[in-house]
């Protein structure tokens, strides 16, 4: 029987929160970085088959390299700068919408407002007015917000390029 998180197996939120769900079971504190043996042991005791292991690593693997994004660098992609590049922030990941999405988020298109910005909570709540410039926390979102906020990032996976994730 799937758990909670497993809606979205290979998503990479969902292969962070299965890590989470290790370290918080772990000696070690959860500031702290956790030897690669201790996770792979955690894995086994959850009974995680070896492909799905590699699997939660190799996309870790992929977000730890990936840029890190502060609001302020994000908000440089607006569409607006020299390079024209439009990027949106939804759950904790940064995607290029330039050549794909452009339409919605280019000038003069309905989700303008998401170019270069943190778009989590305005799609959760499908509120454009919730559009945030500054730090969001999230914890407040509706169960139904949280699945909302779920398929808007399986969407957004699906259709756009991952360029980095959202510093907090």
């Amino acid at each position: 029987t799937p758990r909670g998180n497993d809606t979205f197996p290979n998503h990479p939120l969902t292969l962070l929160l299965s890590i989470s769900r290790i370290k918080s079971r772990s000696r070690y504190p959860t500031s702290s970085t956790v030897p690669v043996s201790h996770l792979r042991s955690r894995l086994v005791a959850d009974n995680i088959t070896p492909d799905r292991q590699n699997d939660l690593f190799s996309s870790l693997s992929r977000m730890s390299s990936l840029k890190k994004f502060t609001l302020e660098e994000l908000r440089k992609h607006d569409g607006k700068g020299p390079d024209g590049k439009i990027y949106v922030a939804l759950g904790g990941k940064v995607y290029d919408v330039t050549e794909k999405g452009s339409q919605f988020y280019g000038k003069d298109s309905p989700y303008e407002k998401m170019a270069g910005r943190d778009a989590s909570r305005a799609l959760a709540s499908m509120n454009l007015l919730k559009v945030k410039d500054g730090p969001d926390d999230l914890s407040d979102l509706s169960e139904l917000q949280k699945e909302g906020l779920k398929r808007w990032v399986a969407q957004f996976d699906e259709k756009y390029t991952v360029v980095g994730t959202l510093e907090k």
